[in-house]
């Protein structure tokens, strides 16, 4: 499987800053990217944008321990996506060409912005970023599409009210999840932890739809605190 995280880490070494506008997607994972804590767990976490992608850590020393090492630390970001958003990925097709992944190859998965996007072909790859947002929003009604009518969840994730409750529910995808609320507010609050909810909504798919998941690996164990 072609995999294009170190290219995108080296361009972020390049390029990256820590106050760009971040594009995209939040980030989506639980564990601090460097010490594997949970991120939010003893502090408030400490969010970066390098380049317009969102990093969160769990604390300031892990941020120095990142830039030290970045191109080690994006390729394990991003091969945690790939793991983690692969069983929710809402096409068997490339989403340029629409020609059926695996069709010329193997796919080719990109990390975009803390989005797994598939593509049949490096051509396709080179067309996705002359106009990547109108391939997001293809992948957004996908997503939709997939995953609303098997919703594991009648509730909200945040408030816990029950969806439908007040008016049609609020809808985000995020990291390729259809994620529902019972109302637009709580959108803000999804958004100050998104892996922790995440992590919630995933336990519900699994629950319902186990068989969507490949054998889970042993987490990784958090580094000793600074």
């Amino acid at each position: 499987m072609y995999h294009h995280g170190l290219a995108l880490a080296a361009a972020l070494l390049l390029s990256g800053t820590a106050d760009d506008k971040r594009v995209g997607d939040p980030f989506p994972l639980r564990d601090c990217p460097v010490a594997y804590h949970e991120i939010g767990e003893l502090q408030e976490p400490v969010v970066r944008v390098y380049a317009g992608r969102e990093i969160r850590f769990c604390c300031e020393d892990c941020v120095e321990g990142f830039a030290a090492e970045m191109p080690k630390y994006m390729k394990e970001i991003d091969d945690e996506i790939i793991k983690t958003q692969t069983p929710f990925y809402p096409a068997d097709v490339c989403i340029v060409s629409e020609e059926k992944l695996g069709s010329m190859g193997d796919p080719i998965d990109l990390v975009w912005n803390n989005r797994l996007v598939r593509f049949c072909c490096k051509g396709c790859l080179k067309e996705f970023h002359k106009d990547p947002a109108a391939s997001i929003a293809k992948l957004d009604e996908a997503v939709g599409k997939a995953q609303r009518a098997d919703y594991p969840l009648d509730t909200c994730l945040i408030g816990g009210e029950k969806l439908g409750s007040m008016g049609e529910p609020a809808e985000i995808v995020v990291a390729n999840r259809l994620v529902r609320f019972c109302c637009a507010g709580c959108i803000d609050e999804f958004m100050k932890n998104p892996g922790l909810h995440i992590e919630k909504l995933d336990a519900a798919w699994k629950s319902k739809k186990p068989a969507m998941f490949p054998a889970d690996e042993a987490p990784k164990a958090p580094a000793e605190k600074h």
